[in-house]
């Protein structure tokens, strides 16, 4: 590896993500007990469902968590599980219940208008409690598993050793990808310069050539043979291609930069 793969792979491991959810971790062992609670298994179970069915999640931490399980040798989904953890199973469960309380507790609104205003807020706070705490439960693997937590259970061990195995790929796969990457541009880099001196010498040579051509037209009386004639064109050639080389490689990127620096 050389000093550039050196300082790449430094940067890159200065930028990595390595956020350990401490508040979602936090929430996650108090209600939960790490896993070892009734609701924590439901969870779990349900996660591990949706992964053996190929569902990819409702928040971002979900689907960062998922990507990183393995399906289920087993084959099971955990129905109940993905029921008591599903945005529309609460969302509905919410809006019964809170129209329920709407009619009764009405007020002064009526006990339709109660029970609409409380099916309303009730479908809301389900949907929306359902996706906070699946969002809370995902963090706070990702964050346990980032922190070397061994876990408490069978399977709260192996979901956890399982998100470590898979950051571990992509660790090896990404130095794998950016050391490659790397010699990509360092090598353009490296060809990008050499046909920059190659335009100028061909273009420095072929000038030279002309002079000594026109030069030699000048004492042989002003007047060109084929022969000359033939090699002024093949300067011109070797001249215009040169130049448009230079144009490309030095101008176009010239002009770029120029915009860029100038731009609003």
């Amino acid at each position: 590896m050389d000093k550039v793969e050196i300082v790449f792979n430094k940067l890159a491991k200065a930028v990595e993500d390595d956020r350990t959810y401490p508040i979602s971790r936090a929430l996650m062992t108090v209600t939960n007990v790490e896993g070892l609670s009734l609701p924590g298994r439901h969870f779990r179970r349900a996660v591990q469902g949706r992964k053996n069915l190929g569902e990819e999640g409702v928040t971002s931490s979900e689907a960062e968590l998922l990507s990183k399980m393995k399906n289920d040798n087993t084959g099971k989904t955990y129905p109940i599980s993905r029921a008591t953890t599903s945005v529309p199973v609460r969302t509905g469960l919410g809006g019964v219940l809170g129209g329920g309380l709407g009619y009764i507790y009405h007020g002064d609104i009526g006990k339709g208008k109660g029970a609409v205003l409380g099916a309303a807020a009730g479908a809301g706070l389900g949907a929306l409690g359902t996706i906070v705490s699946r969002h809370l439960y995902s963090r706070s693997q990702l964050g346990r598993a980032k922190k070397g937590r061994e876990g408490w259970t069978k399977e709260d061990k192996k979901l956890l050793t399982q998100i470590r195995e898979s950051e571990k790929k992509a660790e090896v796969v990404f130095d794998k990808l950016a050391g490659g990457v790397l010699k990509t541009i360092v090598k353009g880099i490296k060809s990008y310069g050499k046909n920059i001196a190659s335009d100028t010498k061909a273009l420095a040579s072929a000038g030279k050539e002309a002079f000594g051509l026109a030069k030699e037209i000048a004492q042989g009386g002003g007047k060109a043979s084929f022969g000359q004639l033939r090699k002024a064109k093949e300067l011109q050639g070797i001249r215009n291609k040169a130049m448009v080389g230079l144009a490309g490689r030095v101008g176009l990127p010239g002009v770029v930069g120029y915009h860029m620096l100038n731009s609003d």
